[in-house]
């Protein structure tokens, strides 16, 4: 007399795959699936044609607050002088700066910034956990380019709020 297994192998197959696609968090289960590549919505388009979006090389001067989900406030520079950056020196997070690029003078942009954008694995301690799901971060450019002292740049003002 030969034993049979009660399921067929392809049948015992499938399931070891589903079981294992619904184990493959330690928990089990997660509340936000995570975010792998930039997304950025615009929230207020520009009042007028966009005569200089923002680029490499530009100078932006950036209002920002941010925080965790829970609604945890981690930074701000809404108490101080905005942050001065130039695009493309890698001054500020990867996500945040490709987010800018291309903003105009009244536009409003919310992004998404999935961990390999942000902060990553190592996150930025002991405000930011490492491996965040995403970032999310708002923003307007409030003033119109500018030359100062006979040097011709583009200067951005932005007012953004980030959410972690």
């Amino acid at each position: 007399m030969t034993l049979r297994p009660s399921l067929p192998p392809l049948h015992m197959l499938l399931l070891l795959l589903l079981s294992a696609a619904v184990c493959g968090t330690e928990t089990g289960f997660e509340t936000e699936s995570p975010v792998r590549t930039l997304q950025v919505e615009t929230l207020v388009e520009p009042p007028e044609p966009c005569a200089e979006p923002a680029a490499f090389g530009d100078t932006l001067h950036i209002h920002y607050t941010g925080s965790l989900v829970d609604g945890r406030i981690i930074d701000t520079s809404l108490t101080r002088d905005p942050l001065v950056i130039e695009l493309g020196q890698k001054q500020v997070i990867p996500g945040l700066e490709q987010s800018l690029l291309d903003m105009c003078v009244g536009e409003k942009r919310r992004a998404i910034i999935p961990s390999h954008l942000a902060y990553g694995k190592r996150g930025f301690p002991p405000s930011v956990p490492g491996n965040l799901t995403r970032l999310e971060c708002s923003g307007a450019i409030s003033a119109h380019s500018s030359q100062v002292a006979g040097i011709t740049g583009t200067c951005h003002h932005a007012q953004l709020i980030f959410l972690f």
